[in-house]
């Protein structure tokens, strides 16, 4: 899975590596294997733990502010679909990696097969950032919509906002995108039509999905 990912790099990029240890790995790997394309790399991130690792080994660093276009995103992610939706909903730094995602001429997913199906996920939550001031209106809105709420407490995001997991096994794609309308949203876990590729290992044998080649 990473020599395939490594594939994507070329000198001069710019590349986007987000949260996670699988997207770490790959990180690591590239200064292992090939230190002379890493030197001419500038690097941006939506993690600040990633940021750290990318400063100990040495990357060229700039902000996701200042970037207008990264060629190459890598990110990790709770759940694909095979037609490349996502949901990302444990790591709650969803907004930055959106914001990295829409920047990138390909966003990739590195993942586990177990965490590739045919359709949307409703086991798993839909994790929102709020803003603090609207979350009673939220909440609210949440109980209309059939989802139970939980507040990540003590966490506030960069922002100075909350984060809530809202619970719902009958969820569908289209109820998750409309949670993105309710005020007070500053963003959610779900990734639709942003990925343009994952990237997975299966049974020995490295499957890369693509959205040229989706039928």
């Amino acid at each position: 899975m990473l020599q395939e990912a490594m594939k994507m790099i070329k000198p001069e990029m710019t590349v986007s590596f987000g949260g996670g240890s699988t997207v770490v790995r790959l990180a690591k790997y590239l200064c292992d294997e090939d230190e002379t394309l890493r030197k001419t790399l500038k690097v941006t991130t939506p993690s600040l733990e990633t940021m750290e690792i990318l400063n100990n080994l040495n990357y060229q660093i700039v902000a996701l502010d200042d970037v207008e276009k990264i060629d190459v995103a890598f990110d990790g992610c709770d759940y694909a679909t095979q037609n490349l939706n996502a949901q990302k909903c444990m790591g709650g730094i969803h907004v930055d990696e959106k914001k990295a995602a829409k920047k990138a001429l390909r966003y990739v997913l590195l993942t586990k097969p177990e965490r590739i199906g045919k359709t949307y996920n409703a086991k798993l939550p839909i994790c929102a950032e709020v803003e603090q001031d609207k979350a009673d209106l939220f909440l609210k809105m949440a109980d209309q919509a059939g989802f139970e709420a939980k507040n990540r407490p003590g966490i506030k995001t960069s922002r100075g906002n909350l984060l809530f997991d809202l619970h719902n096994e009958k969820c569908t794609q289209a109820d998750a995108k409309d949670v993105e309308t309710w005020p007070g949203v500053v963003g959610t876990s779900s990734f639709f039509d942003l990925c343009t590729d994952v990237i997975y290992e299966e049974k020995g044998k490295t499957i890369h999905l693509r959205k040229e080649e989706l039928k």
